[in-house]
C-alpha cells in the first residue's frame, strides 16, 4: 500500500542516528518505560474503590506524566535510529505499551461506570430489548437486573451509544457475559492496534516510528481504557485506519475506508465530518490572489468570496461525485447499521442522545462556556440560551468546515493538520469535554509535532500550537479534582486547562502569521 506523502512532514528517515548514539538513546527510553511502569505498577496498588476518595491516585497519574514527557521530548530532539536498531527501538515502545496497559486490565474501574452500562446495554439486547427505548429502571427488565445493573448509573435514561459501539459491547458480552475484563481487553487490543497503525503512518510518511510513543506511551488513553474502559477506544482505532487506507492506491481502498469511517461515526458522532478530510481533492487551481485598496474594494472583495463560495461547493460536489465508492460504503454501513435497532426499538435509535447533546455542563466546551456565560449575564431563559447555542455551534462547525474544503482545495493543508483542526473545533463546542475523549487529539499530534526553533526557520507557530495541545491532552485529567470535589472551583478549571491553552494558540497564530508577513515581504 502506498500512502501519500504530507505535504510539511519532514523526511526524518533519511538522517538517521550514527552508532555512537543508538545505545544511549535505546538506554534512556528504557529507563523511562521502566519508571512509567513503575508508576502504573503503584497506581494499581493504590487505586481506590470506587466511589471513595480519589485525590491521592489522581495525583500520582499527574505526576506520571513527567517520564513520559521527558520520554517523548528524547524522542523528538534526537536522531532516529536506522537499520534493525529502528526496530528493535518501535519493538520495544509497542511492548511498553502493552505492559503499560496490563496492569490495569485485572482492575475494575474505580473512576467512571460507563463500561457497566456497556455490559448493561449488550444483556437487554440480547434478551431482546432495545437500549433505545427501555431505561434500566424499567419495570419490564427487573428479571434481568445482576451485578451488571447494580454497578452502572444513569438507570432513568436510554443508552447514548450508537449501534457500533453496541456490536462491540454484544461481542464481548457472548464471549463472556457480564465479564468487565474480557471488555477491556478487547478495548486494550483495539487500543494496541491504534499504536502500531500510528507507527506504520509515520514510518509512510517519512517520519520516525519511534513517535506513535506519544500516543503509545501516554497515561491518559492507558487508564482511561485500560482501567476504566471507555469505547473511545474503538472510535480511535477505527479513524486512523480509515486515514490509512484512504490514502491507499491498492483496489478497494476507497470501500474500505468508507466502511472504517462509518464504524467510526457508530461509535460516536462527529467522525462523519471527516469525510471532508478523506474524501480525494483530485486537481487544485491556482491560489487567487485578492487585495483590498480602500473602502471602495469591499463590495467587490464580498462578490470575489461569494464567487470563491460557489466555485468551493462545485469542486466538493465535483469530487464527491468522483468518490462515489467511499461515500456510498460510508452511508450505507450507517443505514445498515441502525436498521436492526429500528426493527427492535419502533423507530427509536438515539436514545439519551438529544438530552445529553443539549446538557449545559460546567465541563462543556470553551464556545458553549461562552454562549452559557452571555446567556447568565443577560438573563436568557434556557431555551433561548440552547437556540443561541446551537446557532453559534452551526456557525463554527460550518466555518471550520468551509475553511478546511479551502485549504484542501488549494493544498494548503494536509490530512492530519485538518483532523486536528476538526477534532478541537468538536470539542470547543460540545456540551462535554471529558478526559477520555481528549485521546482522540494524540495520534495527530504525533504526526505534526517538531521541534520548536530551528536556525533556519526560527520559531515555529505550528510547532507551538502542538506542544500546547500536548499541554491541554495532560492537564485534562485535573477535571476528576473538581467533578469529585464537593465545592469545585471551575474557574480554576478554566484557568488551567482553556485559558493557558488559548494563550498558547494565541502566540503560535501570531507567530505564523509574523512569519507569513515576512515570507510575503521577501
Amino acid at each position: 500500500m502506498s500512502i501519500a506523502p504530507s505535504l510539511d512532514s519532514s523526511s526524518e528517515q533519511s538522517s538517521p542516528a550514527p552508532i555512537k548514539y543508538r545505545r544511549w538513546r535505546l538506554a534512556l527510553l528504557c529507563m523511562l518505560l521502566l519508571l512509567a511502569i513503575g508508576f502504573n505498577v503503584l497506581l494499581n496498588r493504590i487505586a481506590p474503590p470506587i466511589d471513595s476518595s480519589t485525590t491521592i491516585f489522581v495525583v500520582l497519574w499527574l505526576v506520571s506524566f513527567l517520564p513520559y514527557l521527558a520520554a517523548c521530548v528524547l524522542v523528538l530532539t534526537t536522531k532516529p535510529l536506522d537499520g534493525r536498531w529502528r526496530w528493535v527501538e518501535l519493538g520495544m515502545i509497542l511492548l511498553g505499551a502493552f505492559i503499560l496497559r496490563a496492569i490495569f486490565l485485572p482492575l475494575l474501574p474505580n473512576l467512571s461506570r460507563d463500561a457497566w452500562r456497556y455490559l448493561w446495554d449488550a444483556r437487554i439486547t440480547l434478551h431482546g430489548y432495545s437500549p433505545y427505548v427501555y431505561i434500566p429502571r424499567d419495570p419490564a427488565l427487573v428479571h434481568l437486573r445482576n451485578i451488571t445493573f447494580d454497578n452502572s448509573r444513569f438507570r432513568d435514561v436510554p443508552t447514548l451509544y450508537p449501534p457500533g459501539a453496541q456490536a462491540v459491547y454484544l461481542l464481548s458480552y457472548l464471549s463472556a457475559p457480564d465479564n468487565m475484563f474480557v471488555l477491556k481487553s478487547i478495548f486494550t487490543g483495539l487500543d494496541l492496534l491504534t499504536c502500531g497503525a500510528l507507527a506504520f503512518l509515520l514510518y509512510s510518511r517519512g517520519l520516525d516510528p519511534a513517535r506513535c510513543m506519544i500516543y503509545a506511551w501516554c497515561p491518559l488513553p492507558i487508564l482511561e481504557f485500560a482501567l476504566q474502559g471507555h469505547h473511545e477506544a474503538i472510535t480511535l482505532t477505527f479513524t486512523l485506519l480509515a486515514f490509512i487506507c484512504a490514502h491507499g492506491s491498492w483496489r478497494g481502498s476507497r470501500v474500505l475506508s468508507g466502511f472504517l469511517l462509518a464504524m467510526a461515526t457508530l461509535t460516536n458522532i462527529y467522525p462523519i465530518l471527516f469525510l471532508l478530510v478523506l474524501l480525494r481533492r483530485g486537481d487544485s487551481p491556482p491560489l487567487p490572489g485578492w487585495r483590498i485598496r480602500g473602502s471602495a474594494s469591499i463590495l467587490s472583495f464580498a462578490s470575489r468570496g461569494s464567487a470563491e463560495i460557489y466555485h468551493l461547493l462545485r469542486w466538493f460536489f465535483g469530487i464527491c461525485l468522483r468518490d462515489w465508492a467511499l461515500l456510498t460504503t460510508c452511508f450505507a454501513t450507517l443505514i445498515l447499521a441502525y436498521v436492526p435497532y429500528a426493527l427492535l426499538g419502533h423507530g427509536q435509535v438515539f436514545g439519551f442522545f438529544a438530552t445529553y447533546a443539549s446538557e449545559q455542563s460546567p465541563n462543556a466546551g470553551i464556545v458553549l462556556l461562552l454562549v452559557h456565560g452571555l446567556g447568565e449575564h443577560f438573563a436568557l431563559n434556557r431555551s433561548v440560551t440552547l437556540m443561541l447555542g446551537y446557532c453559534i455551534d452551526l456557525l463554527v462547525i460550518g466555518g471550520a468546515s468551509l475553511g478546511i474544503l479551502w485549504l484542501r482545495r488549494y493544498k494548503l493543508i494536509n490530512g492530519e493538520v485538518a483532523m486536528l483542526v476538526f477534532i478541537a473545533t468538536i470539542f470547543a463546542i460540545s456540551t462535554h469535554v471529558y478526559p477520555w475523549y481528549i485521546t482522540a487529539l494524540l495520534p495527530w499530534l504525533a504526526l505534526i509535532v517538531g521541534p520548536l526553533w530551528t536556525r533556519q526557520d526560527g520559531f515555529s507557530g505550528k510547532n507551538l500550537a502542538a506542544v500546547f495541545t500536548l499541554y491541554f491532552v495532560c492537564i485534562s485529567i485535573t477535571w476528576y479534582f473538581f467533578f469529585f470535589s464537593t465545592s469545585p472551583a471551575w474557574n480554576v478549571y478554566y484557568l488551567l486547562v482553556y485559558d493557558v491553552t488559548l494563550g498558547g494558540l494565541g502566540i503560535a497564530a501570531l507567530l505564523g502569521f509574523m512569519k507569513l508577513r515576512t515570507l510575503k515581504g521577501m
